[in-house]
């Protein structure tokens, strides 16, 4: 079995089939949908769910782009690229957020501009846990990924051009300073030191890469408790959950949590990668989910931040005494079924603007 199900995926993976097309690998896309639903869960504020989902969700978006990060790109190129497809949707987003504060302020009776301001100093700041020190910053949500993301894309891409020496102890020096200044100093605007903290894991998939061929070497036995040992630390860390917010760089049990992040990942690949041999329903559907996952986080950050969940739900459920399962499930069948409508219609605007462009581009024909 263990054969069957990692030496097939391994194979896969060793391609760098993860373009677009016939050629993408859908497991990997599944993998990436369990993990934005996973995000999606984690923000419920639920502590069983998130001993789980906190433990993997993240490492897994940062091993994938740190594991297909493009290398043939020019630097100059590839950070114009990472700011049009992380912070301009980053900007677009705070300003829905901040529109739809407007209104939702007006409606509840709420005082406008101390909403508004708030959201724009939120926005302006990137921080993604509410700061107190040295002066209150609002949270911005969930989409202080995306500055992460760029700021752990730019420098990752930047020191693969360095000698190993250079880049192992420049990726473990920016790690440790990030998480020590947050400790002695403040947080920095724009998730700089979430982003240093995230360079960690980027690079860690990124050396996967380099290495995985090495796996095809190595007996199966061997091999079993290679993977046994990261899965077996992530179950640990489960049941052992003291925090885990790259957000916050807050890595309480230190190196058994990154381990164990690797184990989580790991598990939900190999999930994955049997949804994509077993299930075509179920693998369109998280398919979708990670393909878009970019947008299903913006939306789910708006609905977070701006619906009226316990209103809402009120309507469900008018009497009060509901049992917590029934109230739970209809929340995250609703916010599911919101995300993913809103989602599918950007996804289809999206496609038709980018025809209607191509149409444009088409040289006419002369009469």
């Amino acid at each position: 079995m263990i054969n069957y199900i990692d030496f097939g995926m391994m194979q896969h993976m060793s391609e760098n089939k993860i373009t677009s097309g016939a050629s993408r690998l859908e497991f990997v896309d599944i993998a990436r949908g369990i993990a934005i639903i996973s995000v999606i869960l984690g923000h419920l504020s639920d502590q069983t769910i998130n001993h789980i989902v906190f433990t993997f969700h993240l490492p897994m978006f940062l091993y994938i782009s740190g594991y297909f990060l493009n290398e043939k790109t020019p630097y100059k190129d590839f950070v114009k690229k990472k700011f049009k497809s992380l912070i301009i949707p980053y900007y677009v987003t705070c300003a829905a957020i901040c529109l739809i504060s407007v209104v939702k302020s007006i409606i509840f009776g709420e005082k406008v501009l101390a909403q508004l301001f708030s959201w724009l100093f939120a926005s302006l700041y990137g921080a993604g846990f509410i700061c107190t020190e040295p002066f209150y910053v609002p949270s911005i949500g969930g989409i202080w990924y995306l500055w992460a993301t760029f700021w752990a894309s730019i420098t990752l891409r930047y020191l693969i051009t360095k000698k190993t020496p250079v880049r192992v102890i420049s990726v473990a020096a920016i790690f440790a300073l990030s998480l020590i200044s947050k400790k002695y100093l403040f947080w920095f605007p724009l998730s700089i030191q979430a982003g240093g903290c995230s360079l960690l894991f980027m690079y860690i998939g990124w050396v996967i890469r380099q290495k995985i061929h090495l796996l095809k070497t190595v007996k199966s036995g061997i091999l079993c408790v290679l993977l046994l040992v990261p899965v077996s630390v992530w179950i640990w860390c489960v049941y052992n959950f003291k925090g885990f917010y790259i957000s916050s760089c807050t890595i309480s049990n230190g190196i058994l949590d990154i381990i164990g992040s690797i184990g989580g990942c790991l598990t939900v690949l190999i999930i994955s990668y049997q949804i994509s041999l077993h299930s075509k329903i179920l693998s369109s559907a998280l398919s979708f989910f990670g393909k878009n996952s970019l947008i299903v986080l913006c939306v789910h950050i708006v609905e977070l931040s701006m619906l009226p969940w316990n209103e809402l739900l009120a309507i469900i459920f008018p009497d009060p005494v509901i049992t917590s399962f029934r109230y739970m499930f209809a929340k995250i069948s609703l916010k599911i079924l919101i995300i993913f409508l809103t989602t599918f219609a950007l996804v289809k605007i999206k496609e038709r603007l980018k025809a209607n462009r191509h149409t444009k581009d088409l040289p006419t024909l002369a009469a």
